[in-house]
């Protein structure tokens, strides 16, 4: 008997720190939950220690939210049974909204945590204009060129972003449009998740007006409607444009820049 009782004493003893770890429990399952949606569902690779952060900050959130959620819904019910069950929905309404906030919210901070070296220029890669995406999509293109020449392993979409000091936000959405042209191809690298990317055609064809003019044409090039004789002459013009554009000595190369 009295063996149960200091052993009862020493749990005692321990009661506080007990209690606080469940307590801490829910955070905890938070945490690791957000920790693996953000390391495991984006379709790049993310660092472990990106995912921890952003998923013990948004788990913490999420819980706090969370509380005053259940803690409102409990008093609306308790003011007045009536209305209270006809606030339950607007409020789980209001309650789901809000989560998917702060699921968004943490995402968003474990891409700009994995990408801080450029994500300070985001906004203005979203305002960038048309003739700068031309311009960059000719120098993503020129440095993968170059790569390929040199028999360098095909480079992926965040080694571009540190060697060009591009927004990764940027370069992703160049490389899909240059991937859709024909003009790049995804490639398997060694060491590492991530796709590659390397010329899909001979590097002795890619030159600056083909580039653009590949861009340019990507999509639906054919209309069934405005057909008209301006529409006509406003297409031939284009077109002579594009192979005045095609004879100049300017359009070298990539290769050769």
């Amino acid at each position: 008997m009295n063996l149960i009782l200091e052993k009862f004493t020493v749990l005692g003893s321990f009661g506080p720190v007990i209690f606080f770890l469940l307590r801490l429990l829910p955070y905890t399952l938070m945490w690791a939950l957000f920790t693996f949606l953000y390391i495991f569902m984006p379709n790049t690779q993310v660092k472990f220690s990106v995912g921890l952060i952003a998923g013990i900050i948004t788990g913490t959130i999420f819980q706090v939210v969370e509380w005053a959620y259940i803690t409102f819904q409990i008093g609306v019910a308790q003011y007045n049974a009536i209305y209270g069950s006809f606030a339950a929905l607007p409020l789980f309404l209001a309650w789901l909204q809000l989560s998917w906030l702060i699921v968004l919210y943490g995402a968003e901070l474990s891409f700009a945590y994995q990408n801080v070296e450029t994500y300070e220029f985001e906004p203005d890669a979203l305002a960038a204009s048309h003739r700068l995406r031309t311009l960059l999509s000719l120098r993503i293109t020129h440095h993968l060129v170059q790569r390929f020449v040199r028999g360098e392993k095909p480079a992926t979409a965040r080694d571009i972003s540190n060697q060009l000091e591009i927004p990764i936000r940027f370069v992703n959405e160049i490389l899909f449009n240059l991937v859709k042209s024909d003009i790049l191809s995804m490639a398997r690298t060694e060491g590492s998740e991530e796709q590659g990317y390397q010329p899909a055609r001979d590097v002795s064809t890619l030159t600056v007006q083909y580039v653009i003019g590949a861009m340019d044409k990507r999509g639906l090039n054919q209309t069934p409607f405005t057909q008209s004789p301006e529409f006509a002459a406003l297409s031939a013009s284009l077109e002579t444009f594009d192979q005045t554009m095609a004879r100049q000595p300017e359009n070298k190369l990539l290769k050769d820049l």
